[in-house]
Order: structure tokens, then C-alpha cells, then sequence
């Protein structure tokens, strides 16, 4: 969402574990959704990804959205990035 990069930055993580919250209340429509993630390499290990959205319902209702196995996952253009070394981006993968 937006254009950040490097986010959220750099930490010592083996004593802490930044994260974003982002609003998506713009671009969620009537009926079904869908949430889609690309994933870097970042600053620390490899790609990964926990996402917890928080939802209020008509009428008050709350409910989350939890990643988890189920979660469908694929390779994409980006076929390597580095924070030092920039990425390659392959777009016959598009």
C-alpha cells in the first residue's frame, strides 16, 4: 500500500519485532474481497508474513482475518531482491 519501502525498518530483532498497520477501510467494496501481499527478503531473513486485519461490521459486529496455512502463496516477477544488492525482476513471470 502506498509507496514504503524498507518497512517497517531495520530493528534488533532478536530482542523486538516492528510491524505496520495500515487503513484499508478505502478499498474494501460490498461482497468479497481479497487481500494480496508481495514479500521481499527485507533486512532480516527471509520472506514472511503475519497479518491480523481487524474488521468492524454493519451493526456494530467486529471480526479478524488471520494468515495463516490455508493462505494461498506464488512466486512473482521479483525472482531475488536484496537491501544491499537492489532485485531482479523478471517480467515474462508477470
Amino acid at each position: 500500500m502506498g509507496d514504503n519501502v524498507l518497512d517497517p525498518a531495520w530493528t534488533t530483532y532478536d530482542k523486538r519485532a516492528l510491524y505496520t498497520t495500515y487503513d484499508v477501510t478505502p478499498y474494501l467494496k460490498r461482497g468479497s474481497n481479497a487481500v494480496g501481499v508481495m514479500l521481499g527478503d527485507g533486512w532480516y531473513k527471509s520472506k514472511q508474513l503475519l497479518l491480523q486485519m481487524n474488521v468492524e461490521l454493519a451493526g456494530g459486529k467486529r471480526a479478524s482475518i488471520v494468515s495463516g496455512p490455508s493462505w494461498k502463496a506464488h512466486d512473482g516477477p521479483i525472482t531475488s531482491d536484496s537491501v544491499w544488492d537492489g532485485e531482479v525482476y523478471d517480467a515474462r513471470l508477470e
